[in-house]
Order: C-alpha cells, then sequence, then structure tokens
C-alpha cells in the first residue's frame, strides 16, 4: 500500500510533539574534563561499512571517538568497545524487542496511518493531524524507548564539556524507513579512506586459503544455500590446490563438518573480527552471502563469489570498486575465477544509479593515509 505523502511529515510532526512532552532525566559525567565520543552504532555491519565509518572519519579526526562492537575497523585509538554500555543496551532491547536495521535500532509496532486535515478560514489556514488512539498509543511508545535509550547512551558520553552533535539524535532513534538520516544511509555509499589496520599489516596464522561464509541469520531469503555454496568453493580449492576456511560466528553462520573454522584461533584476549581481519590477508577467494560480510569484502577488494546481486545495496557498492562475480551470473566458472584473481570485475550490477549526499563526503581526506599528526 503507498504512503500518502503528508504521512511521513505527520509522523514525525507528532513524534516531535510527543519527545517535548515526555521527561528526559540525564545521569552524565558532571566534569569538565573527558574525551568527546559520539552515540553508540547499533546498526547492521553493512551499514556501518558502507556509510557510517566515512560519514563520521572527519569527526574521528578532529577527536571525537566512535562507540561501536567493531572497533577494529576502524584506526587504532579512534573507536571504542564499552562492554558495559553494550551489554546494557543488549538487554534493554532484548525487554522491548528491538534489533538491528539498517543504521539503529528498529521495534516491530505497525503504529498505524496517519493522516492530515487541511482547512481555510479566510486568511487562516489549519492543519489536523488525525491518527487512532492505538496508533497515538504505539508513537508514545516508540518515544518513550528512544528516551530510555538516550538515557543510557548519556551515563556513557555525556560530561559538561560535550558538545551535542547532529549525530546524538540519529543514533538513539528507533528506524524508520522515511526519515532524514534513512534516506541519506540508502542512497549513499561512502568509502573509507583508510583501511583497518589488521588487514593492512596482519598475518595469517592458516595460510593461503579459499574462504567461505554461510549465512543463517534473519530472513530465510538471504540464508546460504550449501548445496550450491560448497561445490563452486571446492572447484576454487581444486583449481587453486588451496584449502578451505570457513568464517563467521557460531550464530548466525553455518560450517561444514570436516573444514576448519576461524573460530578456532578465536582466545580470551582476541576478537573473532581481529582474527578473521588477520585471515583475510591470505584469502585467495571468498564466498560470501548477501550480507554485510560482502561489504566488507567489497571494502578490502578482496576477490569475491557473492551468492546474489540485485537488492540495491550492492549497486551502492561500486563506490568500492568491489571485486565480484555473482554465483548466479557464472557461465564459465575456471575462466571467471581466474579473472577475478586478476583483480577484473566480472559481476554484473543493475543499470540503477545511487547518488552520494555532498553533505557527508569528507573532502580533501581521499588522498592521504588517516594519521593523527
Amino acid at each position: 500500500m503507498a504512503i500518502h505523502p503528508l504521512e511521513p511529515a505527520c509522523i514525525e510532526l507528532v513524534r516531535q510533539f510527543i519527545h517535548n512532552l515526555l521527561p528526559l532525566e540525564l545521569e552524565f559525567d558532571d566534569e569538565l574534563t573527558g574525551d568527546w565520543i559520539l552515540p553508540p552504532f547499533l546498526g547492521e555491519m553493512g551499514i556501518e561499512i558502507q556509510f557510517y565509518i566515512s560519514a563520521i572519519e572527519p569527526w574521528l579526526r578532529s577527536g571525537w571517538k566512535v562507540l561501536t562492537k567493531r572497533p577494529e575497523l576502524y584506526p587504532q585509538g579512534a573507536a571504542i568497545y564499552n562492554r558495559e554500555i553494550f551489554d546494557e543496551i543488549e538487554k534493554f532491547s532484548n525487554e522491548h524487542h528491538l534489533f538491528p536495521m539498517m543504521s539503529r535500532l528498529s521495534i516491530c509496532d505497525a503504529f498505524g496511518a496517519m493522516t492530515a486535515k487541511h482547512s481555510v478560514d479566510g486568511s487562516d489556514h489549519e492543519m489536523t493531524v488525525v491518527c487512532s488512539d492505538s496508533t497515538l498509543k504505539a508513537m508514545i511508545n516508540r518515544c518513550q524507548i528512544e528516551k530510555k535509550l538516550r538515557a543510557i547512551a548519556a551515563k556513557y558520553i555525556l560530561h559538561k564539556r560535550r558538545p551535542s552533535t547532529i549525530w546524538d539524535q540519529w543514533l538513539t532513534s528507533l528506524h524508520t524507513p522515511w526519515d532524514d538520516f534513512t534516506v541519506q544511509v540508502t542512497t549513499a555509499a561512502l568509502v573509507p579512506s583508510f583501511t583497518p589496520e589488521l588487514y593492512l599489516r596482519g598475518t595469517s596464522r592458516f595460510g593461503a586459503h579459499i574462504g567461505v561464509q554461510l549465512r543463517n541469520y534473519g530472513n530465510p531469503i538471504r540464508n546460504s544455500n550449501p548445496d550450491t555454496v560448497m561445490p563452486l568453493a571446492r572447484r576454487a580449492a581444486s583449481l587453486l590446490n588451496l584449502p578451505i576456511l570457513f568464517y563467521g560466528p557460531s550464530e548466525g553462520t553455518v560450517a561444514v563438518e570436516g573444514y576448519p573454522r576461524t573460530l578456532q584461533y578465536v582466545d580470551k584476549l582476541t576478537s573473532l573480527l581481529s582474527v578473521e581481519l588477520n585471515e583475510l590477508t591470505s584469502c585467495k577467494i571468498m564466498f560470501a552471502p548477501d550480507s554485510g560480510w560482502a561489504d566488507l569484502m567489497a571494502w578490502l577488494r578482496i576477490p569475491t563469489v557473492i551468492e546474489a546481486v540485485g537488492n540495491g545495496t550492492h549497486q551502492r557498492l561500486k563506490y568500492f570498486d568491489p571485486i565480484f562475480l555473482a554465483a548466479n551470473q557464472i557461465i564459465d566458472f575456471e575462466s571467471e575465477v581466474k579473472d577475478i584473481l586478476d583483480g577484473r570485475n566480472r559481476c554484473v550490477f543493475s543499470t540503477s544509479e545511487s547518488s552520494v549526499h555532498p553533505v557527508y563526503v569528507p573532502a580533501g581526506l581521499r588522498n592521504r593515509a588517516f594519521s593523527w599528526d
């Protein structure tokens, strides 16, 4: 069903009205000293790679730090993983049935329609927003959740010296498909000017290999089909005379019995992502699902056989110049695998264009190394 052009504006108007009525009690550090830290990024890894890292790069160069579950993707010292805040937010998310969606948390609460009525009396114009009781209650619930989420973040990032930022409200609001921030994210792909240090200077313990990640998470349509992927991975392994290494966490991915996993290298002092960035330095070809893992492969420019292309996400990845071969577009496997090993992009993307919003392009930073000097 099509959304009326005025409905998003009505929803945001009501949302802001409710926010102004609800109290917000913040606990934060009263000291004048402290780091300037952006709110936690709670969205998907793919969006973090495609948009967020580069969008905040000028902030990081100006001395800000970012809270993220994936600090390994950022320059050393620029990102913070604070287990306490993420554990608190995870508990809060479970209580309110929140889940990562695009760049933020989302909630399954179809709050119904809001419509605008416009009347004119002489030179006086009046516009009224009309909605049902259930719609209003759902919107109040969303606003209360956002207030509580902001209060959680405040305990970890606010202090007297810290200025407010455009990210404070954006990152602590629940996802809606039409708001300003979502529009920025879904129409832009921004390539960071740096490469993760662990990949740039890392060392693989496993050695040269064929990488495989099989997705088993969320939407079943996007999950991997081992019966399709594994014959191709085995052909590549035979062609290049290399072993297969499985990537991914125990939850959300699956592995095939008899093959080693990156999980075997994780210990108390290392994260899975840090291990995998090291192992990726020796990955000759990756077999990746339609997920944030493919976005990481695009950023690192690792030759990749991707299971599916065409959901719009990978159209935005063209700005990363990925070395992709789509599994469903393969005609001559051996020759096309050799092509992507030579850095040739054999993937046929859709013809629709995506745009880069000029506000968030870190101008002048593209051609110089990331440095704190």
